[in-house]
């Protein structure tokens, strides 16, 4: 998982999150949106559904940990929550973290 996550430089990309609400574009611009490669593994297991819990076990650390992690995760890339998270990270077109 050596790859970043928030790659995209210099375009802006806008999405919908599940209730309709338009968001403004993201900007990628500098190396502090950019994910660690704890946090590209954290996303990773984010999206296949695991819990806080769950990613603990699998990555040894605890569950609030992993937490923490996914709080600076949501302030890198301007989210609320793991399914905006997720969102966001599709409309980047960064999707073979997920599979």
């Amino acid at each position: 998982m050596s790859a970043s996550l928030l790659t995209t430089y210099g375009t802006e990309w806008s999405y919908t999150d599940s209730r309709a609400k338009s968001v403004a574009p993201a900007h990628v611009e500098d190396d502090n949106t950019r994910l660690s490669e704890r946090e590209q593994e954290i996303m990773h297991w984010v999206g296949h559904g695991k819990t806080n819990l769950e990613i603990g076990m699998i990555l040894g650390i605890s569950q609030f940990t992993v937490k923490n992690h996914l709080q600076r995760i949501f302030r890198k890339i301007d989210v609320r929550n793991r399914a905006q998270a997720i969102t966001r990270i599709l409309a980047l077109g960064q999707t073979s973290h997920f599979q």
